[in-house]
């Protein structure tokens, strides 16, 4: 149903003037209308008025007209009807004069009935801490009067607002909110139960720390605290994905090489963690190197013979297809001379089984006329993008758990290829029978150091130690081995490896020494300063030693309301000093080492300076 608008009677007022000979007749000079825009419902009606200027003209009669008599119409009192969709102009004319008016734009749209109104939801369930908002829809979905109102069957339970938020008022309970449309009355409903939200205490992890290789997976688990607690649900996230990332189970999985925090977070914002340090596969390594050649290019090689390996030993044989004797060694994906390029693949055969973990190729891009080509290549079915034109090292990752005679290398585009470098994991065990720690004896506060672990014999490749302070008060250590200076003291830095299958336990100590070193003394670049009123300078603090662990500095004014200072230095005279005033401004260190500079007020120049 549509709005009603009320029609104002319009009354038109004539002046009665005195005709007597000699009367001054006024001619009106414009004329001005209500509204310069309005917008109407088909059928609507709106009262627009006119207004001549003078007030005293001798004649303030108007004629209404419309531009569009099938979008508006306007009568002689200038009440306008809404005809159909579209934009009309209306306007009034003075009769004396035929002085027109400036227009006003009416615009008429359709008016859309609403038929109906629901709710997402019949029913929902809320914390008692908690609002919850209904957003009702409407039938159709561009019906014109969407305005609603809400009620609620119980308010000492819930109430609502008239935007349709509710906020409950027990821990426990139920209640029916309605939304009734103001066109129609339609109504929908849903039934809203509160229940006590039991809040979350804490969250553990099943470990703090872990040290895993590249080719395993950790499983994380958080217990949150309480039992009862009503939302247990546990986010996680990694601190670096290109070391490892985390599954929404906990599941940890590596991307690479290096120390990743794991965090595992609860409702309220409680949060634990877990140091995760990710190490290579312990393997041994074969390594063939391509020979250069410095005509760049000039054969095709069908297969790899020793004449351009070294390595060739580790070998039974090769394929080549599109690969060159290159500067570079191999080159790979270019016919040479200028000819066209097709992209390049090798096979390498070899004499003994191998379980290959990653394998590390020296490659460069091929520069040639057009500049340095995008290559790839690929390893064993892993994909990796050569995008230098320097050698450098790209490493393949590959997960294989069974023992391969062969390894094929395909190129896109054109690349180079120094040398292969192929490590394997299906060796003999070599287990270390004792370790040492290489670090710092004496450490800043607030200083951080990597230590490191030398194992005994050279070529252990079981590796891996747990890392502890005696202190960690005075120097924390990390998972994995960074040790960081907290307070001036001693502690001893710990490592220890652990192999209960073999009954190995060996423990290697480190003592270290943190001092805090105290400012001994604080330079200022000013010792006096003159400043008119609304001044400023910027005080600069240089501390002594240039070591010092705590170079913070606090800064006071003697006479605060005269002149000021702020956090950094900046000296501030007010605009209502009077010269002659002054102030002690003081730098201070936490130890209590002190430096000034006194301030005086002093009359503005005639300059302004």
């Amino acid at each position: 149903m549509k709005p009603i608008y009320k029609i104002v009677p319009f009354v038109t007022a004539f002046m009665v003037v005195a005709c007597s000979k000699g009367a001054e007749v006024v001619h009106p000079k414009s004329v001005s209308l209500s509204d310069s825009s309005i917008q109407l419902y088909s059928e609507d009606t709106y009262q627009l008025t006119a207004t001549v200027n003078p007030s005293n003209s001798t004649n303030n009669d108007v004629t209404w007209s419309t531009s569009r008599s099938s979008v508006a119409t306007v009568n002689e009192a200038g009440v306008v009807t809404a005809v159909s969709e579209g934009t009309a102009k209306i306007y009034a004319t003075t009769v004396d004069g035929k002085i027109k008016s400036s227009a006003c734009t009416v615009t008429v749209t359709q008016y859309i009935d609403l038929l109906g109104v629901s709710l997402s939801a019949s029913n929902a369930n809320i914390f008692d801490n908690e609002t919850y908002t209904l957003n009702p829809q409407f039938s159709p979905s561009n019906a014109t009067n969407k305005s609603v109102s809400y009620s609620s069957s119980d308010e000492t339970i819930l109430t609502v607002d008239a935007n349709g938020v509710v906020t409950p008022h027990v821990q426990e309970g139920s209640a029916v909110v309605t939304v009734t449309t103001q066109e129609g009355g339609y109504t929908a409903s849903c039934t809203i139960s509160v229940t006590h939200k039991v809040l979350v205490e804490g969250i553990s992890l099943t470990q703090t720390s872990a040290t895993i290789l590249e080719n395993e997976t950790l499983q994380l688990s958080a217990t949150v605290t309480p039992d009862n607690a009503s939302i247990k649900t546990v986010s996680w996230s990694s601190s670096d994905a290109k070391v490892a990332t985390v599954s929404n189970t906990g599941l940890v999985t590596p991307t690479g090489l290096g120390e990743v925090t794991i965090t595992a977070t609860a409702d309220g914002g409680y949060f634990d963690t877990c140091v995760v340090i990710v190490n290579e596969v312990p393997s041994e390594s074969v390594a063939i190197t391509f020979k250069e050649n410095s005509s760049d290019g000039s054969s095709s090689l069908s297969n790899l013979s020793s004449e351009i390996i070294s390595g060739s030993e580790l070998l039974s044989s090769t394929t080549s297809s599109n690969v060159f004797a290159g500067k570079f060694g191999l080159k790979m994906s270019d016919r040479g001379m200028g000819s066209s390029s097709s992209n390049g693949s090798f096979t390498l055969n070899f004499v003994e089984e191998y379980v290959i973990s990653k394998v590390v190729v020296n490659a460069c891009a091929y520069e040639g006329r057009r500049g340095v080509d995008e290559a790839k290549l690929t390893v064993g079915g892993v994909k990796l993008d050569i995008d230098d034109k320097e050698l450098k090292d790209y490493s393949f990752k590959i997960n294989g758990e069974d023992a391969v005679t062969s390894l094929s290398f395909q190129a896109e585009q054109r690349l180079y290829i120094k040398s292969v470098t192929i490590k394997y994991t299906n060796f003999e065990p070599v287990y270390p029978e004792s370790i040492s720690i290489n670090g710092q004896a004496e450490l800043d506060v607030y200083e951080e150091v990597q230590f490191t672990v030398s194992y005994s014999p050279r070529n252990t490749n079981q590796k891996g130690v747990t890392w502890s302070s005696d202190d960690p008060t005075v120097a924390s250590v990390t998972a994995g081995g960074k040790v960081k200076g907290l307070k001036d003291g001693t502690t001893t830095i710990r490592a220890s490896y652990v192999n209960e299958e073999m009954e190995i336990n060996l423990e290697a100590s480190f003592n270290v020494k943190v001092n805090f070193i105290s400012v001994s003394s604080i330079t200022l670049n000013k010792e006096s300063l003159e400043l008119a009123p609304g001044k400023t300078s910027q005080l600069k603090a240089t501390v002594a030693p240039s070591n010092a662990t705590d170079k913070a500095l606090n800064w006071s004014s003697s006479n605060e309301s005269v002149i000021s200072v702020s956090d950094t230095g900046l000296v501030t005279v007010s605009e209502s000093a009077t010269v002659g005033q002054s102030a002690i401004i003081t730098a201070t260190a936490h130890n209590s080492v002190t430096a000034i500079c006194e301030v005086t007020v002093v009359e503005t120049s005639a300059d302004g300076w």
